[in-house]
């Protein structure tokens, strides 16, 4: 099922929707809820899966494919975006220092922009880097997963993994730096 399809099955039955999406993106949902939610009860696991989808639900009138991101990152980052919250609300820390993601701008706009600004440069960087830079990116920065972990899946050394994540940090610190986005 593609990105519109499924879409449009949200749109018009909910249930249907909802239930195409957790087949397709459930497992990649769980796996990030895990990673962000350690040592917290299943029930705020689940909570989260479900609050996931919900939103998806919720806001699929707001992503539009014809913008070349795609719907399984946009689930994903409703996954994060919804474990943080779950954490926040439990006055814990997260797996990520916040130093890394607490982003401003220079010019004084809405947060909701600068937060869109920002997903869409970090697809476009991530589009742009090649294997296995791509991947190992997404392993670290969405899934958390630990880097001798990612080395054995992609077959390179710890230390190439740590390079490859120094600089697709810096392409894309210099990206968001070039429009206006800093770490600041």
């Amino acid at each position: 099922m593609d990105d519109k399809t499924l879409l449009q099955l949200l749109q018009s039955d909910a249930e249907a929707g909802i239930k195409a999406a957790l087949d397709l993106y459930g497992g990649g949902v769980e796996t990030i809820c895990k990673n962000f939610l350690i040592n917290l009860p299943e029930q705020d696991l689940e909570e989260a899966i479900a609050d996931t989808f919900i939103k998806l639900w919720q806001n699929s009138h707001h992503f539009k494919p014809d913008k070349g991101h795609s719907l399984k990152s946009y689930i994903y980052s409703i996954a994060r975006n919804t474990c943080i919250d779950i954490l926040r609300k439990q006055g814990r820390s997260f797996p990520i220092p916040i130093e890394e993601i607490n982003l401003t701008s220079h010019i004084d706009i809405e947060n909701d922009f600068i937060k869109k600004s920002t997903e869409t440069i970090l697809h476009h960087t991530l589009e742009a880097m090649k294997e296995p830079d791509r991947t190992i990116f997404i392993l670290r920065y969405f899934y958390l997963e630990p880097i001798a972990k990612i080395a054995a899946r992609t077959g390179c050394t710890s230390g190439k993994v740590k390079n490859i994540l120094y600089r697709g940090k810096s392409k894309l610190e210099a990206a968001l730096k070039e429009r206006g986005i800093s770490n600041e």
